[in-house]
């Protein structure tokens, strides 16, 4: 019996010996298991977030490649409204000011455009690549025109525009439809 009583702590000598205390496992934690560390991932949750986001990479690109892909068809039409993005020195008093288009190329990547500066004065350019001018849609529109896709260079109805996500509900045939407004732009009536 005594040595049981040593085993839990007491001493015969009358010395003050610092109790044994145990503590609880944590709850479905088997032998000899280590506790969880708050933030610490177990390998097969390690796996799968892994695999989550190599998929979403592979997504990311595939919309990239399928993006620079349409950017690269033609989506110049006359009349169109567009704003000048590029950095030619030339176009350096217009940079972000709409500008109308007066003719487009047969490959529809290249065309003229007319712009007033702020100064009020008017400017005209020839070959102006498309990569150079971003399709225009203003708050108040009413109708745009579809110019990447199916549909390109159909009228349509905008019924709603969203330019935190970069998207637009319009209307085509009567039914609604879910754009991204570099797919639609303003237009000069009667073209």
């Amino acid at each position: 019996g005594i040595a049981m009583l040593r085993g839990m702590g007491f001493d015969p000598n009358g010395k003050h010996v610092k109790p044994i205390e145990t503590k609880r496992r944590d709850a479905g934690l088997g032998l000899g298991a280590m506790p969880r560390i708050s933030g610490m991932l177990l390998p097969d949750e390690k796996a799968k977030l892994e695999k989550e986001k190599v998929e979403k990479l592979r997504l990311q690109e595939e919309r990239r490649k399928k993006q620079a892909a349409e950017e690269s068809t033609g989506w110049l039409l006359r009349g169109l409204l567009v704003k000048i993005t590029g950095s030619r020195e030339e176009h350096k008093v217009v940079v972000n000011q709409v500008a109308v288009v007066q003719e487009a190329a047969a490959d529809k990547l290249t065309g003229a455009i007319s712009v007033r500066d702020p100064a009020g004065k008017k400017h005209k350019f020839q070959g102006v690549p498309a990569a150079e001018l971003t399709p225009s849609v203003s708050r108040a529109s009413k109708a745009v025109k579809i110019v990447r896709g199916p549909a390109a260079g159909t009228v349509a109805k905008l019924k709603q525009r969203d330019s935190l996500k970069n998207r637009a509900v319009i209307v085509v045939d009567g039914a609604d439809q879910v754009v991204r407004l570099t797919d639609i732009c303003d237009f000069m009536e009667g073209t």
